[in-house]
């Protein structure tokens, strides 16, 4: 949805430029309804991120608070302090 919300913004973007070039009120007019709906998308998207819509942003933050992430920090830290005891 972002994507078509960037996209959006880049043909509002030469309709505006095409609109001062040849001075037509009817290009815009049509780049302010491609920003309108640009600006839908872009809403549509950040509700739709915070609601967690794919599951997986609302899964990583409840991941976060639970401490349930992978690579655990003293996995890693046994790890490394076995390695160097086998140096020794």
């Amino acid at each position: 949805m972002l994507i078509a919300a960037l996209v959006v913004t880049l043909v509002g973007f030469v309709l505006l430029v095409v609109a001062l070039v040849i001075s037509s009120v009817a290009f815009a007019w049509a780049c302010i309804g491609v920003c309108i709906v640009g600006f839908v998308l872009l809403v549509i998207d950040i509700i739709r991120g915070r609601r967690g819509g794919d599951g997986t942003a609302a899964d990583d933050e409840a991941q976060q608070e639970r401490g349930d992430g992978t690579g655990d920090d003293g996995d890693e830290v046994a790890a490394g302090h076995g390695a160097q005891d086998e140096a020794d």
